[in-house]
């Protein structure tokens, strides 16, 4: 796998039209760089069904080429909103299918911090745990996510 960075840009901020001497920075090229990827990448069979996780509109362009030039081929496109946001409407348009992800789906996804790998233990890394007292989806009364404490943190502490 090879990481294609976009970069960032320095924007000067205005407030109704006069430069206020701030500055903020601007993600450039990363929904290009992952159009023309997901275009190569299925022209070159590394796939046969490719997630487009993404709430850009700009990404109806990936979606019309992907009809026009993999669809025929027998590839299929899916676009995944992120949570809280929806897969952009002109997808539709393209025969492309929308999901929508969910807090709660990410959450399913945390790997346990011991795994078994043929019978050898496998330790989650570090920097993959999730935030102090986070409880597992599955492990929570009722399967319901717990309401976040007032402060803004993801999770409330388990309860011993």
């Amino acid at each position: 796998m090879e990481i294609i960075n976009g970069h960032y840009v320095p924007e000067n901020i205005e407030e109704n039209g006069i430069a206020t001497g701030q500055t903020k920075w601007t993600e450039k090229q990363t929904d290009i760089n992952v159009a023309l990827e997901l275009i190569l990448d299925g022209l070159n069979d590394v796939y046969d069904v490719a997630l487009l996780l993404s709430a850009d509109t700009d990404q109806v362009a990936t979606a019309r080429v992907f009809s026009q030039s993999l669809h025929p081929k027998g590839k299929m496109l899916v676009g995944v909103a992120p949570p809280d946001r929806s897969a952009p409407s002109g997808y539709s348009k393209y025969g492309v299918k929308s999901v929508s992800l969910t807090q709660q789906d990410i959450e399913r996804c945390v790997i346990n911090d011991r795994l078994t790998l043929n019978g050898v233990p496998v330790l989650r890394p570090t920097e993959y745990d999730p935030p102090k007292n986070w409880m597992h989806p599955d492990d929570r009364p009722r399967g319901k996510p717990p309401r976040p404490p007032k402060k803004g943190s993801w999770s409330k502490p388990i309860r011993s």
